[in-house]
């Protein structure tokens, strides 16, 4: 054998020997780890007799030295949906453990303008909770980080400005919350929709559709209604993880007669949240309460039956949707146009025509685009007058427009297409 050949020989030898010693190493760190990690089920079972629990929390915070979040009192409000009652730290009687270790970080941004400077609009805020009950330990990690903003109008001038509460309702409440569902199941999440707090509900809904149990679509699509359009918006995406077919499901079915009635609840955000969830169920019992909503006092509740009445493309919708393109609220007389455009009945291309003179620059260009849709030569000479208005977009849908009803396209050129109009 060779100098080589040796070397070559004991080169392999070497390196199956550390192969080996790797493998063994890895296997028992992986057992270790396995070890460590606690059976859920078993601790759900531990905390089926739990009654009381010690909230214990530790926070800090860099560079910041008045900042104290809520850790203890959003623990003892998730806790009690639970039906667990809360105890603090230094309690001698209590049956569970839930400690919280939170850090907080700010950051920083330059910004120029009349606002020019440094200031604070970051915040991160991380940490774990652990639920312990007997020898059985469970742990959730979190973090959330919010900022910087991209505009400011107010001041953040010191680390104790920074954004911590913003990134406290983001990270930990739904943190929290799943870790609550993870140990002791869906009902204290579901009890958590009816709270006071936006925040709590959010994170609540949010919960629900990560867990994706087919139980929680019925209270979701009650969670459709809610005054907060940030948990409305939530539940619709949790009830489409949950079930993409949800809408067709005898509990949406049901629920219709409930947001029928609530178009007349006292509260104006609850109004214009059940109309928004009759759009999402797209159910034909809605058509004629969601026209009466059309002359509530509130201009969000009209806005939003004028929207859902769009999406729904009933005729009997049209000349209701043509005299709220005279209504004394813009974002209503806007969302009429972008309807009527929908709808494409010829019944609206006068009033349309009309609103090209609208004051508000949204309005006349939802009533161009929608004058494209319904494509009726009648507006095209007025189209083309709508080629100077002084908003860029307006002048953009209009040319849009004009080549949806001419075929031609000369942009929003308006002497070639007064040419055009004069060879016709």
């Amino acid at each position: 054998m060779n100098r080589l050949t040796s070397v070559r020989s004991k080169s392999m030898w070497l390196a199956s020997v550390f192969m080996v010693v790797f493998l063994l190493f890895g296997w028992m760190a992986t057992g270790l780890a396995q070890e460590n990690i606690v059976d859920i089920n078993a601790l759900t079972q531990a905390f089926r007799d739990v009654k009381r629990a010690r909230v214990v929390v530790r926070q800090t915070y860099e560079e910041a030295d008045k900042v104290s979040l809520p850790f203890y009192e959003y623990a003892e409000k998730i806790l009690n949906y639970a039906g667990l009652s809360v105890v603090e730290e230094d309690a001698t009687t209590y049956d569970a453990t839930i400690s919280i270790e939170a850090k907080g970080i700010p950051g920083s941004a330059s910004y120029g303008g009349t606002m020019g400077s440094l200031h604070w609009t970051k915040a991160t805020v991380e940490g774990k909770i652990s639920f312990s009950a007997g020898d059985k330990t469970f742990r959730w990690d979190f973090s959330y980080a919010e900022g910087p903003y991209g505009t400011i109008h107010s001041s953040f001038p010191t680390p104790n400005d920074a954004p911590f509460q913003a990134a406290f309702n983001r990270g930990f409440i739904p943190a929290f919350f799943k870790a609550i569902a993870k140990v002791l199941g869906m009902p204290p999440l579901i009890s958590a929709l009816k709270d006071e707090d936006g925040d709590v509900r959010r994170a609540a809904v949010e919960a629900l559709g990560e867990f994706k149990d087919p139980r929680a679509v019925e209270p979701l699509i009650s969670a459709l209604k809610d005054e907060d359009w940030h948990v409305r918006s939530a539940a619709i995406k949790a009830l489409e993880e949950i079930d993409p077919k949800w809408r067709e499901t005898e509990e949406a079915k049901r629920k219709v007669p409930e947001f029928i009635s609530a178009l007349k609840d006292k509260d104006g955000n609850v109004r214009s949240g059940a109309a928004r969830a009759l759009g999402e169920l797209k159910d034909p019992r809605a058509v004629e309460p969601l026209i009466s909503a059309l002359k509530d006092e509130n201009g969000s509740v009209r806005s939003a039956a004028v929207w859902v009445l769009g999406e729904l493309k009933d005729p009997r919708a049209v000349e209701p949707l043509i005299s709220a393109l005279k209504d004394e609220n813009w974002s209503v007389r806007r969302a009429a146009a972008v309807a009527l455009g929908e709808l494409k009945d010829p019944r609206a291309v006068e009033t349309l025509i009309s609103a090209l003179k609208d004051e508000f620059g949204s309005v006349r260009e939802a009533a161009a685009v929608a004058l494209g849709e319904l494509k009726d030569s009648r507006a095209v000479e007025i189209l083309i007058s709508a080629l100077k208005d002084e908003f860029g977009s307006v002048r953009r849908a209009a040319a849009g427009a004009l080549n949806k009803i001419t075929g031609e396209d000369f942009g929003e050129d308006e002497a070639k297409w007064r040419d055009w109009l004069g060879e016709e």
